[in-house]
């Protein structure tokens, strides 16, 4: 399945860069999100497999800081999945082309408007308690508020870290903090 995912990711790509006035330079770091794309990763950052590109490119080296909400009432994957399935919301794969230009500019500004998470709505009709710590979020100053993958965390997108800490401090929530991303993965680590 993978596999199969990864021709049409490519073929999707190869179609919505032809042509395109994108930023000179590393390919985008978008490529990182499209986990379905056989993600690969080493030491130096994590790359992905692009396709119709015929190389593996690095992400680029943009830091995002992101408000997280956890939330105690959890929320199970599979039934997110199977109220998304229940809902209709399958869509076709398309080329993020907005998130792609926003990851490369590596403007928050940017990046905002094109942040989506087609698990979200899913997350929402299961607990629509969620949708009003979205709203606290941008309310508080987030540039972006989103569900985290299928819930129940919510994260919300910031300029820096002390914009970050901003919108910690007047959430007034026990649980929020603040961090940056991407992080580099798993890898080995001593403790001296």
């Amino acid at each position: 399945a993978t596999g199969l995912v990864s021709r049409k990711v490519r073929r999707s790509w190869a179609g919505a860069w032809r042509g395109s006035t994108l930023p000179q330079g590393p390919l985008p770091q978008a490529a990182s999100f499209l986990a379905v794309a056989q993600p690969l990763s080493s030491k130096s950052g994590a790359g992905q497999a692009a396709g119709g590109f015929a190389s593996v490119v690095r992400q680029v080296a943009s830091v995002w800081w992101w408000v997280v909400v956890p939330n105690a009432d959890g929320l199970s994957t599979p039934r997110v999945y199977a109220e998304f399935d229940r809902l209709g919301l399958g869509r076709p794969l398309e080329a993020a082309r907005d998130l792609s230009v926003a990851l490369v500019a590596g403007d928050p500004e940017r990046l905002a408007p094109a942040l989506h998470n087609d698990l979200q709505q899913a997350a929402l009709s299961l607990r629509p308690d969620l949708a009003e710590t979205l709203t606290a979020l941008t309310e508080s100053g987030a540039r972006a508020a989103i569900v985290s993958g299928s819930g129940p965390t919510c994260l919300g997108l910031a300029d820096d870290a002390d914009h970050a800490r901003s919108i910690v401090q007047a959430l007034e929530r026990p649980g929020v903090t603040c961090a940056p991303g991407p992080v580099a993965g798993a890898h080995p680590v001593s403790w001296a």
